[in-house]
């Protein structure tokens, strides 16, 4: 596979007006963040069909794990854009150069943002905080004849907890569409993937624009090919190396 490498000596950074220079150490590291968690999440989802049992278990336990990191992720993004980009007025100066991409994407954004969504809701009660008051509403409200589950190992990383994950899933649907969860399952995830490109988008661009402002050189650089990201699997149980 090609890429792109483009040095950047401590002599750009110095050149680049403060507020900027942190806005590109801060964009490029969110950039890397959410390529790592979406890419996380699409691999955890995609071999889910051919599971079932404890394994099932397992990989949702997984799966919801990284929508809520990646929720948090991306509400903490935006709190970024708005304290950094908008009200350090770097925004003015950004916007009328980005591609029609770029100008979409933000557009996206601040639609998003701008009124009550399903981010901010599991960033605040349940991906940086542990809601006491909504598992407690959850754990009275589970059905007597509801049996819940644990799986213990002897190596503590194979242990799964789900009982407690039903509940944090619980908790989470009935806080945003409680009669209709798979849809609403399906629709986090939807937002997660799409918010997440959209900042993939606008991030990139604003990147573009600050290099070639800066100035970079850019050469070719090649590494192995990697696998599809089809083929890679990361599941929950795994055997430990004695």
């Amino acid at each position: 596979m090609k890429l792109l490498k483009a040095d950047i000596p401590k002599c750009k950074l110095d050149a680049m007006p403060g507020n900027e220079a942190v806005l590109f150490v801060q964009l490029t590291h969110m950039l890397n963040e959410l390529n790592i968690l979406q890419k996380c999440l699409i691999v955890t989802n995609s071999r889910m069909t051919s599971l079932s049992g404890v394994e099932r278990r397992g990989q949702v336990c997984q799966g919801l794990f990284f929508i809520r990191t990646l929720a948090a992720k991306l509400n903490e993004a935006w709190e970024m854009l708005q304290r950094d980009f908008f009200n350090s007025r770097l925004s003015g100066k950004f916007e009328k150069k980005l591609s029609k991409l770029g100008r979409d994407a933000l557009w996206e954004l601040k639609r998003y943002f701008g009124r009550k969504n399903n981010i901010r809701l599991i960033r605040n009660k349940f991906a940086a905080h542990y809601s006491k008051l909504e598992i407690g509403k959850e754990i009275n409200g589970i059905p007597d004849n509801e049996t819940l589950e644990m799986f213990i190992s002897e190596h503590r990383g194979n242990c799964l907890y789900s009982f407690s994950d039903k509940v944090f899933s619980w908790a989470i649907l009935n806080s945003i569409a409680p009669s209709h969860p798979l849809r609403t399952m399906n629709t986090l995830m939807g937002d997660v993937l799409r918010v997440s490109r959209w900042f993939q988008d606008f991030g990139g661009d604003c990147v573009c624009i600050i290099g070639k402002k800066t100035g970079l050189v850019y050469e070719e650089a090649e590494i192995s090919q990697p696998p599809l990201l089809s083929s890679v699997v990361l599941p929950y149980f795994v055997e430990r190396t004695e």
